[in-house]
């Protein structure tokens, strides 16, 4: 099955910004080009309207219909040129035409067969094919002194020059689209850049995975305190007791053990780790794995300054924690694990060796791959995914004498002194 490209943040929001201004751009472009199409109709009719009443009121025209002069070719062709429209012809009673743009057609019947109501005396708009072509055109009666119907005059506007003015109109509006669709995007685009800045170049499962990380980070860190909590109330339970059976000399021999416990556990963790969070974290960690009845040992020569970068020292928590982690349940009940951690040259080497079985066979760091059952393998994948993040190493291999040793290699920055 293909497989396609999770889009960016910036593109989804591009393409739901397009799918959202597209329809409504075209709706209301369709709106705007069919009212701007109607309203330049009715303009050229208007138009062939004016132009049709100068021509029944002209004086030549009414003369030459009346019988008493012939100059109404010149007049009508006056006033066609001066307006802009097709044609001015002028009709006698029976349909013949009087003037016409081609002296020719003068004399023939008048074309279309739309003509028949202005002898009755009506002014009114039509469309209809002549000699000249399909064309809107305008017919209004022309009266005689005595107020008598002498003749007409048609005034047309060829649909081709409509169909012209009607292209520009549409040209107007689809650049008035385009220019919306380009301002849409170009918004669209800094608003999604504006938000990718804000989640610091982060996309949707990148957030989703830090967010992963910050809950594993807090899960290590409830365990490691919830095992430090269940151990000093352990403690206190055994001083109560011995502190009420009178038993004084047991309890200041039990407090001795318990200070010098600490002091070497304490000391020579806060000695080693510089940064207070990452050695609360081991002394953490560190007394829960002593209730399993294991010793958490820290190497001498380990040594961890104070990060530069606050983000190290959750990526430290991280790899140590699911590396005690996994040492612990490979250990089950009984014996030391073996942890180093040492600076060198802006890297942090976190390594851990445990006791157990050893390696088992397979992807230990592969997602889901565990020997514990179902719902389990997360951690160490998870390790992998913050140290390949990170540009750092990992590795496991089998320790001598039985158990297994985690490596991860990290850029620890240290922090610069004033």
């Amino acid at each position: 099955m293909r497989i396609f490209p999770v889009p960016s943040l910036r593109t989804r929001i591009l393409l739901l910004v397009c799918a959202t201004l597209v329809p409504a751009l075209l709706v209301t472009g369709l709106l705007v080009s069919w009212q701007m199409e109607r309203h330049t109709r009715a303009l050229l009719a208007d138009k062939a309207a004016v132009v049709a009443s100068l021509a029944a009121r002209d004086e030549e025209v009414v003369e030459t219909l009346s019988g008493r002069r012939s100059g109404a070719q010149a007049s009508a062709e006056r006033l066609r040129l001066a307006s802009g429209v097709d044609y001015v012809v002028v009709l006698d009673l029976a349909g013949k035409r009087i003037t016409h743009p081609n002296p020719s057609l003068i004399g023939d019947r008048f074309q279309g067969g739309d003509d028949r109501e202005v002898f009755l005396g009506r002014t009114y708009t039509s469309v209809a094919r002549g000699t000249l072509g399909t064309a809107l055109r305008v017919f209004m009666p022309v009266y005689g002194r005595d107020g008598g119907q002498v003749g007409a005059v048609a005034v047309g506007v060829l649909m081709t020059g409509i169909d012209h003015h009607l292209l520009v109109v549409r040209r107007m509006v689809l650049g008035g689209l385009l220019l919306g669709l380009a301002t849409g995007v170009l918004g669209a685009f800094a608003v999604a850049s504006r938000i990718k800045r804000n989640l610091l170049g982060m996309e949707p499962v990148e957030i989703a995975a830090a967010l992963q990380e910050q809950l594993a980070g807090v899960k290590l860190y409830a365990d490691a305190l919830r095992g430090q909590t269940h151990e000093f109330m352990n403690r206190l339970h055994v001083i109560l007791g011995l502190a009420r059976l009178g038993e004084m000399e047991r309890l200041a021999d039990y407090l001795a053990d318990l200070a010098r416990t600490a002091d070497g556990d304490v000391g020579g963790v806060v000695r080693a780790v510089k940064d207070p969070v990452i050695a609360g974290f081991l002394l953490a960690r560190t007394a829960s794995a002593r209730e399993k009845g294991l010793r958490v040992v820290l190497s001498p020569d380990s040594s961890v300054p104070s990060p530069g970068a606050p983000a190290s020292v959750h990526d430290v928590i991280t790899i140590l924690g699911n590396f005690l982690e996994n040492a612990v349940e490979a250990m089950g009940a009984g014996g030391d694990i073996d942890v180093s951690l040492r600076s060198e040259e802006g890297s942090l080497a976190i390594q851990v060796e445990d006791r157990g079985p050893g390696l088992p066979p397979g992807p230990v760091f592969a997602k889901g791959f565990s020997t514990k059952g179902a719902d389990r393998g997360y951690g160490l994948h998870h390790v992998r995914q913050r140290v390949e993040a990170l540009g750092g190493t990992l590795a496991a291999s089998g320790r001598e004498g039985g158990g297994a040793r985690f490596r991860a290699v990290i850029p620890f920055p240290e922090e610069v002194q004033p």
